[in-house]
C-alpha cells in the first residue's frame, strides 16, 4: 500500500503526468474548501466546555488582612464552538474579583477561617463575561479564604557595609541611617519573625571624606499583604582627618579616709588621644579625670593601683593612659 501511495504522488510530480497534477491539485483545493466549511458548521454549534480562572479576594473588613485563599476555579461554559476555541486558546484571561462586601460568606470553626458557595458567584460570573457565554457550573463548590488581623511593628535597619578609611581618616561619629527604623505593616503571622531588615552588601574603600549613600532595603517577605513604611535608606557615613597628641594628667584619687593621705608615683599621667584636626583647638585638660580609688579593706595589702579613665569627651578616641598602674604610699596627715 505504502508503495503505491508513494507511487501515486511521483507521478503527480511527472512533468509529463500534467494533466493528472492538475487534477489531484482541484482535488486538494476543493478538500480544503469542504474542510474549512465543515470546520465553520462545527464552531457554529453549542458546545459545553470546562474554563479555568484565576480568582482574587477583594474589600476584606476594616484592619483585616487576606493572607491565604483557594487560587483558582473552574467553570462549565455553554458556548458555540467558536467562542470557546477563542476563550481557551486566544484571549488573555484575566482574574476574577470577588468583593467581599456583596459576596455572603461564613466564618468556620478553625480561627481566621472563612469560606463561601460557589453558586452565589454565578450571577457575577455571568454578568463579567460577554453576554454569549452561560455559565453552567463552578467548580469547586466551596472556596476557602483566610483573614488575619493587621498589626504594624517597628523594625530596625542593620546595612551591610564594608568600610575602610584612607591614612589618618577616620569614623568621625556615628554612622546615621535615615530612617532608622521601617514599620512594617501586615498579618502577625507573616512579620512576627522579622527581627531586622537588612541591605545588600556595600563595600566603600580608603574614605577620605563624609559619604552619603542611598540604599534599597531587603525585603524579608514579600507579599501583598505586607507594606514597607519606606523602601530605601539613607546612609551617612561621617570621616574626619584624625592626628594624635597627648598631654598630663593629674590622678584622682577617690575613697580616701580622713585618717591618711595618699601619694602615688608618679603623680601624673600621660594620656594618649585621637582627635579630629577640626576639634584640636577644643580640647582643655579639664574635660578628662583619670582616677583610681584605695580598697576598702587593708588597702596597705596593694602593691599598685589600677587607673581608669572616668571623664573624656565625646569628639576623641583615647588610645592609652601611660602607666596603666601606679605605686602609692599611704601617709599619716
Amino acid at each position: 500500500m505504502r508503495p503505491s501511495f508513494i507511487g501515486f504522488l511521483r507521478k503527480a510530480r511527472r512533468p509529463k503526468d500534467v494533466t493528472f497534477r492538475k487534477q489531484l491539485y482541484i482535488f486538494l483545493i476543493c478538500l480544503g474548501i469542504s474542510l474549512f466549511i465543515w470546520i465553520l458548521i462545527k464552531m457554529s454549534q453549542d458546545y459545553s466546555a470546562q474554563v479555568n480562572y484565576r480568582i482574587k479576594f477583594r474589600n476584606p473588613p476594616a484592619e483585616k488582612v487576606i493572607s491565604q485563599s483557594t487560587q483558582k476555579i473552574t467553570l462549565t461554559i455553554n458556548a458555540k464552538g467558536s467562542d470557546l476555541f477563542s476563550l481557551k486558546y486566544m484571549t488573555f484571561r484575566s482574574p476574577f474579583d470577588i468583593d467581599l462586601t456583596t459576596i455572603p460568606y461564613t466564618e468556620s470553626t478553625l480561627p481566621g477561617q472563612f469560606f463561601m458557595h460557589s453558586h452565589h458567584l454565578l450571577t457575577g460570573l455571568n454578568n463579567w463575561l460577554a453576554p454569549s457565554y452561560n455559565i453552567t457550573d463552578v467548580s469547586p463548590d466551596t472556596l476557602w479564604f483566610s483573614m488575619s488581623g493587621i498589626v504594624e511593628r517597628k523594625v530596625p535597619v542593620r546595612p551591610d557595609m564594608d568600610i575602610s578609611y584612607a591614612k589618618q581618616y577616620m569614623l568621625y561619629d556615628t554612622i546615621r541611617i535615615d530612617p532608622p527604623e521601617i514599620t512594617v505593616r501586615g498579618p502577625e503571622s507573616c512579620i512576627d519573625t522579622i527581627e531586622k531588615i537588612g541591605t545588600p552588601y556595600t563595600k566603600l574603600e580608603n574614605l577620605d571624606e563624609t559619604v552619603t549613600k542611598d540604599l534599597k532595603i531587603i525585603i524579608p517577605v514579600h507579599s501583598n499583604t505586607v507594606s514597607y513604611s519606606s523602601e530605601e535608606v539613607q546612609v551617612t557615613i561621617p570621616v574626619e582627618k584624625f592626628t594624635e597628641t597627648s598631654l598630663q594628667l593629674p590622678i584622682r584619687i577617690k575613697g580616701i579616709s580622713d585618717r591618711y593621705r595618699v601619694k602615688t608615683f608618679p603623680e601624673t599621667v600621660k594620656l594618649k588621644y585621637l582627635v579630629a584636626l577640626k576639634d584640636f583647638k577644643r580640647v582643655d585638660p579639664d574635660m578628662f579625670r583619670v582616677s583610681t580609688e584605695l580598697p576598702g579593706e587593708n588597702p596597705n595589702n596593694i602593691r599598685k593601683l589600677n587607673l581608669t579613665l572616668t571623664q573624656s569627651p565625646s569628639f576623641v578616641k583615647v588610645i592609652q593612659i601611660i602607666p596603666e598602674k601606679v605605686d602609692y604610699i599611704i601617709m599619716k596627715p
